[in-house]
């Protein structure tokens, strides 16, 4: 899996570079950008959900680079304010919510039964005023955002209450 996050991360600060020189003359740079770099970046979602966070650390700073990119900043800014601005998830958010964004799809009716049967089996969940989420935390100890338990909970009238759970 080690190839694999070093020939993603080489190809996209590559093609990065090749942005970087034209942008200029560019009038959508954010869409070239996500065209080339962030597709690349959630293409994989699936495999990336169980590596290790060293791994995981290895693809963020492809994502700020391409974040200065968009927003012509300097290399001495601070990311974290860039990827707000453009309404960005860090790497291990994204990953995180592409993986759940399924699942909140088809518990909420938006996929097909075929895919709703998949993660209910032959139960029908509609009745489910309660679930389980997990609570991540960072390094530092501190709970990850709150933003996507708000998401996935409570602007969503169809799930109820939620029962959150410590890992």
């Amino acid at each position: 899996m080690k190839a694999h996050v070093n020939k993603l991360c080489s190809s996209a600060i590559g093609i990065l570079r090749e942005i970087g020189n034209i942008r200029l003359y560019l009038t959508t740079t954010e869409r070239l950008v996500h065209a080339f770099v962030t597709s690349r970046l959630d293409s994989c979602n699936a495999v990336l959900v169980n590596l290790p966070e060293t791994e995981i650390k290895r693809l963020q700073p492809v994502q700020n680079v391409a974040a200065r990119i968009v927003t012509k900043a300097r290399k001495q800014q601070h990311t974290t304010p860039l990827l707000s601005t453009l309404h960005w998830l860090p790497i291990y958010l994204r990953i995180e919510f592409r993986m759940l964004l399924p699942v909140f799809k088809s518990l909420n009716g938006s996929t097909p039964s075929y895919i709703s049967e998949l993660l209910h089996g032959e139960e029908v969940l509609s009745d489910m005023n309660a679930f389980l989420l997990p609570v991540r935390r960072r390094p530092d100890g501190a709970v990850l955002p709150e933003f996507l338990l708000t998401i996935m909970v409570t602007d969503v009238p169809c799930f109820g209450t939620a029962i959150v759970a410590e890992d």
